[in-house]
């Protein structure tokens, strides 16, 4: 099977970095959380029941934080 060659999608580099990769997704989904977090304390600020929104940044941040790192670190798994 020589000289056949592959071809690449449109918008991604051989080493799967382009626009629609694992890693670009990882980090709108990161930049969604945080607007999420910061509308979430304003919101239970205005709503003046801050021990609500204390609740779930004391849940939500840290279960956030290692979905990311196992989305970031392992890719091809079936937890990412």
């Amino acid at each position: 099977m020589t000289g056949e060659t592959t071809t690449v999608p449109a918008g991604r580099d051989v080493a799967g970095r382009g626009p629609y990769s694992h890693r670009t997704w990882v980090m709108v989904i990161g930049a969604l959380l945080a607007v999420a977090t910061v509308a979430l304390v304003w919101l239970s600020v205005v709503a003046r029941q801050p021990g609500n929104g204390i609740i779930a940044i004391i849940i939500g941040v840290p279960s956030a934080g290692v979905g990311l790192v196992v989305a970031r670190r392992l890719p091809a798994s079936a937890c990412g």
